[in-house]
């Protein structure tokens, strides 16, 4: 999974490394399993999640409202448990 732009100011998505059935990576992926993304600070406290079920779109997470700093996303379904850091500017 890619996580972009990074680092962001407003919003954060969430792109797959794996090709789609056009053959395109990120292009229309479908999702037959939900994921769940978390975004932590760096002492470990939750501050937000996000759950996705089956999409044709690119998810994405708002972090506008958060103050400029380091956090932890995570990235958690089926076949995948990912650690991202990202950067709030």
């Amino acid at each position: 999974m890619t996580v972009y732009p990074n680092p962001s100011d407003s919003e954060v998505f969430i792109g797959y490394n794996e090709k789609s059935e056009s053959g395109n990576p990120n292009s229309s992926v479908t999702l037959d399993n939900p994921i769940q993304i978390e975004i932590y600070d760096l002492t470990g406290a939750l501050l937000r999640t996000k759950q996705f079920a089956k999409s044709v779109s690119i998810p994405s997470i708002d972090i506008s409202d958060l103050k400029k700093a380091t956090y932890l996303l995570r990235i958690v379904g089926k076949e995948v448990d990912e650690v991202h850091q990202i950067v709030k500017e």
